[in-house]
């Protein structure tokens, strides 16, 4: 499991447990953003991540955004009991992966992930991937693999925009491989620049 990942879960569980989500804290944004953008039967929206089902479910559960996402695709997490103490377990998502590229952590391929959300959401999805709209947000070095594959598959930037947050390791392999000046990718500070900048893009195709 990625740490990253792991503390920025339970950091925002600690919040969600304290007093729910601000209007202006992260969970905040995320919720407007995924209300604003979520069309019932028309777009889909998934989670990939390197934390565990346990603390994601929790907080999507808490925030009422559950039934937002179409999909969640990360680490199965259960508590269990052993000698009168309870502890959370977590089970990779998926090893023996097999990323094709060789840059995914051994517990987890996001591409994988993601190839395996588009299976379970069927044609609808399929046709996303193949003539309508995707947007990735991501920062860790886990976002890499799939974003790749984003770009290596759709070349038109009316169709694509890969959301990496400046000062994180997504941008910074993306810059590494020549991606500077791509108008695919767009880099992000705040969550407000995030959905302004994501309603932007959205605003071309309403």
């Amino acid at each position: 499991m990625d740490k990253a990942d792991g503390q920025r879960a339970q950091r925002a569980c600690r919040h969600s447990r304290a007093g729910g989500a601000a209007s202006t804290s992260p969970l905040g944004f995320v919720s407007r953003l995924i209300q604003s953008i979520s069309v019932p039967g028309s777009s889909h929206s998934v989670i990939l991540s390197d934390a565990n089902d346990l603390f994601i479910r929790e907080i999507l559960d808490h925030h009422g955004l559950i039934d937002l996402f179409t999909d969640v695709r990360t680490n199965r997490a259960l508590i269990v009991e052993e000698h009168g103490r309870r502890r959370i377990s977590v089970d990779a998502y998926g090893w023996n992966h097999g990323c094709s590229r060789g840059m995914c952590a051994e517990n987890m391929c996001k591409s994988k992930a993601l190839d395996d959300c588009v299976a379970a959401i069927g044609s609808e999805a399929s046709s996303a991937l193949q003539g309508g709209v995707v947007l990735y947000i991501g920062d860790g070095r886990g976002d890499l693999c799939p974003c790749l594959t984003l770009l290596e598959t759709i070349s038109s930037p009316s169709r694509l925009r890969v959301f990496c947050r400046q000062g994180y390791a997504l941008e910074k392999e993306l810059l590494r491989r020549t991606h500077h000046g791509d108008a695919r990718v767009r880099g992000w500070t705040t969550y407000e620049e995030l959905s302004a900048a994501v309603q932007e893009f959205l605003s071309f195709h309403s």
